[in-house]
Parts: structure tokens; sequence; C-alpha cells
């Protein structure tokens, strides 16, 4: 699921997509068929219940892992063939191990898209392209909460 796009005046970056990747484990089938476009400046949450294949998607598409199906691409540039010239373009956050959870949902979501937005982006288009996300996600009621007691909160 994508956020509606950044303001043209500060889109930059990198355009992602991903075209029918799969990915067996031991296996099992963690991802079917997954294709999406991300487009540069676009804020992308990846979201779902435990074991849905969160983590696999998103190792694969920093690199971490080579779909067994399918190809991700940067800017039309196959990830797992050009790799070395990708690397410092991809980065990726673990879930939750470096989140405070003292801090509201909303002051979360602005320090993340202070990291990943391109320099210069004033602190008026961070704000909303905050307020979108939680839009968006249905959670624009709930952003002062605590990141900490989201996981105790039906949605």
């Amino acid at each position: 699921m994508t956020s509606p796009a950044v303001p043209s005046s500060v889109t930059r970056g990198i355009r992602v997509d991903v075209e029918g990747v799969s990915q067996r484990v031991r296996g099992q089938q963690i991802l079917r068929d997954v294709s999406l476009r991300i487009a540069p400046g676009e804020l992308a949450a990846v979201v779902g219940v435990s074991g849905a294949g969160k983590t696999m998607l998103l190792e694969t598409l920093a690199g971490w892992r080579a779909p067994d199906r399918g190809t991700v691409r940067y800017d039309g540039a196959a990830c797992h063939a050009n790799l070395d010239a990708l690397r410092t373009s991809l980065g990726y956050v673990p879930q939750d191990d470096i989140i405070h959870g003292d801090l509201s949902l909303e002051r979360t979501l602005w320090y993340a898209a202070r990291l990943r937005l391109p320099a210069g982006t004033r602190k008026g288009q961070v704000d909303e392209a905050v307020r979108d996300v939680l839009q968006v996600l249905g959670l624009a009621g709930r952003a002062g909460i605590r990141v900490g007691s989201l996981r105790s909160i039906a949605i």
C-alpha cells in the first residue's frame, strides 16, 4: 500500500518495480506472485499479520534474498543482478527493534519520513506526508498513541 505522492517540488528518489516475485522457504510458499510499484517520493507501508511474509518481502526488496521467481527493479535496473551498484541506495529498517516505544505513532512516522525523504524537504511537507500516511492507513485518530501500546489495541 502506498500513500499519496509527496508534492512534486520534493519528488526525487528511486522508482521500485516488483513483478511476480515468489519465494519459498523449506518447501513453504511465503510470497506468491507479488507485484507492486512505488514511485519516487512515495512512502510505502508493508502491513499484515505475523507470518504473512512482510519480512521476507522487505529482505527481497533490500537485496538480501534473490526471489525464486520474478524481478525487483530500481529505476529499471534489476536489483539482484546489479546489487553492488545499488548498495548505496538501498536500506532496510528492521521490524520494531529500533523504534522507541514511548514515542507517539505520529512522531515515529515523522522521524522515519525525515530519514527517507529527500534532503531539503521542508517541515510542512514532512508533516503533510505523515498526515497522508496516517489517513491512508486509517490511523489518524491514533496519531498520539505510544508506539509501544499499538500491539495491544484493535485497529
